[in-house]
């Protein structure tokens, strides 16, 4: 996979996986649905 340009806008406006676009590794939406869950605050 190509890396994200970020001095191009537009690469962050295309469909990409949260986890592998975030430099932390971090899974995002796991996080979301945990906090929307009151499991964390």
């Amino acid at each position: 996979m190509i890396a994200t340009d970020i001095k191009n806008i537009e690469d962050f406006h295309e469909v990409m996986d949260c986890q592998y676009a975030c430099p932390l590794n971090a899974a995002v939406s796991e996080h979301i649905r945990l906090t929307a869950a009151g499991l964390i605050p």
